[in-house]
């Protein structure tokens, strides 16, 4: 090993060990790279000493000084703006102010240093590369401002070799990896010793996050957080989500767009199965939707080699175009996409040459064969009706018992069995169907086909019907105040009649209806993929509009049927930003980048306006009169003049993945990061104002609430006085589970959790009422502000309207058993839209007829 560079695989830690040791003994200087999968260290060498650590994991000297008290919280937030001006390193900026002295910056570097090294020995699978004489990019020019250290190599393997051991026995059966992803299971973990910091995340122990990722939010080692996790996991305290739950919260986030949370979880089941294409496949996407390309390319690689295997060439030409778009100049991907079709092509004329000698084969066979298939055929056709005949009297006998018995639902079932398996038949056409009909409110005459069938109760709310599904389209009409009453009509399957309201699925599906009186309840039309989620209005046209994962934008009048024509923006499969009109111009956020203005009206815009930016932009765009402003997903605000001139382009800490929010009266914008920090721009002076710590990563986009902003957070929401620079966020907590979405207005906040609802004074953040539903949620909760009412769902088909000042149940409207809502409300006036199984649109107007 001596004097010359070396390279290999770890294959086990000893052998690390060995290696350091070796550089030492030896006085070896050079740089060490260190790589497993995505993570990679770079160790300096001098004389065989440690001089200095280079890791992808960003080292957190500030908020280590603020944790240990050496420096507050306002000493490192000054010293971070002062950063950003001089571009001197953060340690040398605190030194020189004063906040604290060189000793302790070194001792925190060392620390963090000596932590980062030693969880390189708990690496199970890693690359390694000695290059001597090579020194990092932080010293090349011999910067003479780096900090550089001199730890003992030899005393730091030793350490090493003891926190290996522990590991292996005690923390590793408990603890198998840093991807695990764990719950809390409900029990207290008070008086368990715990870190300050491992406290304060303590609520995002949430099933969402891996060890790793708690470990940098807990500013802890790989080694100090296992540690404290295998003691938890031991006492019953925290469990690791199941493989059955890791595909299921996965794909619920891969569909929902929350491609981090997608990340953590399909990393983990890509270790429990490294060879599925239903892992590789999301995960690599979402990696590249967060704009991860390096991380997402070695995925795409391993997906691609599986697929060649398989012999899937559909699947392999979509893998390969993809990493083409990432890297354009991958040549062997270009090259095997050209012998595809080259092979596909000869395929082609091979079978040109063939098929003439296997038609006159087949030709001479069947003129052989002919007389004996047919005699064949004929007998055995009549077998076949005469055993079809027997079984279908003995299904008619048991159908009618059912009837009999008033056994709806089993009657239901039967019958449409027998209509599917004996269509041919005529004595199925006597075969009618029984739907059960159920109104909120109670009280209404049903009419079917015109035909009065009873009154829905004020007790059952509920009457029986029967119809036949193949008799043409079914209406079902709802008269209030008696059977001459104001009529409300339903069609059940297509009609000419265009003032019926479309429902959007076949009768065939159910036999228990629930109608919402209002009329007003859903559309049917579906876009060619999924929406992407909320809905905007064009008031020049009378029209929503909405993106779909298609690429494309579509635009709906007010009885949900789609334009003709949709604008093409994207690719199949982006998922773009939600949608901000202004002044009747659509602008919306691409997934290559930056934003657009967009042209869907009858009379074509001039021009289109282009924002650019250099990562995706998922969240809707803010649009002033003179500025347009967004974040990007790589942690910059972009701030443009109306038109398309770039202002300032302003760097934060953490990505942005949430939309930003509007102080009208202030012309500011609002920005929630993932470093856990809620941002302040002035949009005129292109400034950050202020930063306020939230103390936890935000979940969803802020809101403003009067002369407040609220940001929802895991486990709560923060609530903070929008005017104010310096005091600190109020945090509310939630009952039970973590909320997930948040509404208010200047008076109150709403706060949405499985199955709950809580709401509290913006002002005095004390609560007003709580409500509790025995729902059970499909998916996540929601909650928006409609006039007086508040509409909640749990993802369900059902939703709760309620008295806004008292939080009494007035309304409640069920959009189909075969529906899940999978988007926030979108909020008009005096109704509500939400997208509906990703496919279709629901329309919600909390206010019964009268």
């Amino acid at each position: 090993m001596h004097g010359g560079s070396f390279k290999g695989h770890v294959g086990g830690v000893k052998n690390l060990a060995d290696i350091f040791r070796s550089l030492a003994n030896d006085r070896q200087s050079g740089t060490l790279t260190i790589t497993e999968k995505r993570l990679t260290k770079k160790i300096y060498f001098e004389q065989g000493s440690i001089t200095l650590l280079s890791s992808t994991r960003r080292l957190r000297i500030g908020e280590l000084l603020v944790a240990t008290g050496k420096i507050t919280d306002d000493d490192l937030e000054l010293a971070i703006k002062l950063q950003k001006q001089s571009r001197n390193r953060l340690g040398e900026i605190l030194v020189e102010e004063g906040f604290c002295d060189e000793e302790d910056i070194k001792r925190i570097v060392r620390y963090q240093v000596e932590g980062e090294i030693y969880d390189c020995f708990l690496w199970q699978e890693a690359e390694y590369e000695f290059q001597p004489g090579v020194k990092p990019d932080e010293l090349q020019g011999g910067n003479p401002q780096i900090l550089r250290l001199d730890i003992n190599t030899n005393a730091l393997v030793m350490e090493a070799l003891h926190r290996l051991e522990e590991w292996r026995t005690t923390i590793r059966p408990l603890v198998p990896t840093t991807k695990e992803v764990y719950m809390q299971t409900g029990r207290n973990a008070e008086g368990m010793g715990l870190p300050e910091k491992l406290i304060e995340v303590f609520p995002d122990i949430n099933g969402q996050y891996s060890v790793l990722q708690l470990a940098e939010m807990a500013q802890l080692s790989d080694f100090e957080i296992c540690k404290h996790f295998a003691t938890l996991v031991k006492m019953g305290i925290l469990r690791p989500l199941s493989v059955e739950e890791l595909f299921k919260s996965s794909g619920e986030a891969y569909a929902l767009n929350d491609f981090a949370k997608a990340v953590t979880l399909y990393s983990r089941l890509e270790e429990i199965y490294p060879q599925d294409l239903k892992i590789l496949v999301p995960l690599a996407d979402s990696l590249r939707q967060l704009g991860q390309t390096v991380e997402a390319m070695p995925v795409y690689e391993t997906a691609q080699a599986i697929m060649q295997a398989e012999g899937d060439e559909e699947s392999l030409k979509r893998c390969w175009t993809t990493m083409l778009s990432m890297d354009p100049n991958r040549q062997d991907v270009f090259q095997a996409l050209q012998a595809i079709e080259a092979k596909n092509l000869a395929a082609q004329q091979q079978r040109r040459r063939v098929i003439p000698w296997i038609v006159i084969g087949v030709i001479i066979i069947s003129l052989v064969g002919v007389n004996v298939f047919l005699y064949k055929e004929s007998q055995r056709k009549k077998l076949e009706d005469q055993e079809n005949s027997e079984k279908l009297e003995t299904r008619l006998i048991e159908y009618k018992q059912l009837l009999k018995n008033e056994n709806w639902s089993g009657a239901h079932a039967a019958g449409l069995s027998l209509i599917k398996e004996f269509s041919k038949y005529e004595k199925t056409k006597a075969v009618t169907l029984p739907v059960t009909i159920e109104t909120e409110p109670p009280g209404f005459a049903v009419f079917l086909n015109d035909k009065f069938i009873g009154e829905t109760s004020l007790i059952t709310s509920m009457v029986i019907g029967q119809y036949i599904p193949s008799a043409g389209p079914v209406k079902i009409s709802l008269k209030h105040g008696g059977k001459d009453g104001q009529s409300v009509v339903y069609t059940l399957k297509s009609s000419e009649n265009k003032d019926a309201i479309e429902r959007g699925f076949d009768p065939s599906e159910f036999n228990s209806l629930n109608l919402l009186v209002s009329g007003k309840n859903r559309w049917s039309q579906l876009a060619e993929a999924r929406f992407n989620g909320e809905i905007s209005y064009l008031p020049g046209r009378k029209r929503y509009v909405i993106s779909s994962r298609e690429g494309r934008v579509y635009t709906m009048d007010s009885s949900g049927e789609l334009s003709k024509s949709k604008v093409t923006v994207g690719e199949y499969g982006d998922i773009l930003s939600g949608i901000t009109v202004f002044e009747n111009q659509v602008y919306i956020g691409l997934t290559l980048g930056g934003v657009k203005r967009i042209d869907v009206s009858e009379t074509p815009l001039p021009d289109e306006e282009s924002y650019p930016a250099d990562a995706p932009v998922h969240g809707a765009p803010i649009v002033t009169k003179t500025h347009v402003v967004f974040a990007s997903f790589d942690g910059y605000i972009y701030i443009y003049k109306r038109g398309g001139k770039l202002v300032k382009k302003i760097e934060c800490a953490g990505y942005l993945p949430h939309k930003g929010a509007l102080l009208e009266e202030k012309n500011v914008a609002l920005f929630a990061g993932d470093d856990g920090y809620l941002r302040s721009i002035d949009i005129e002076k292109a400034k950050e104002v202020f930063r306020v710590d939230l103390g936890r990563r935000p979940v969803k986009s802020p809101i403003v609430c009067g002369d407040n902003v609220a940001v929802l957070l895991q486990g709560g929401v923060a609530a903070i006085t929008s005017s104010s620079q310096v005091s600190k966020p109020v945090f509310i907590r939630s009952r039970g589970q973590a909320p997930f979405d948040l509404s208010g207005d200047e008076n109150a906040i709403f706060m949405a959790s499985h199955g709950q609802l809580d709401a509290y004074d913006v002002r005095t953040q004390k609560p007003l009422w709580k409500k509790s539903f025995r729902s059970q949620p499909k998916n996540f909760s929601h909650v928006a502000l409609v006039k007086d009412r508040v509409l909640f769902s749990s993802g369900e088909s059902v939703v709760y309207g309620l008295d806004r000042f008292e939080g009494r149940l007035v309304w409640r409207g069920d959009l189909g058993k075969s529906s899940w809502i999978s988007s926030p409300f979108s909020v008009f006036n005096d109704h509500a839209l939400v997208v509906l199984r990703g496919r279709a649109v629901g329309k919600l107007v909390p206010y019964y007829d009268k």
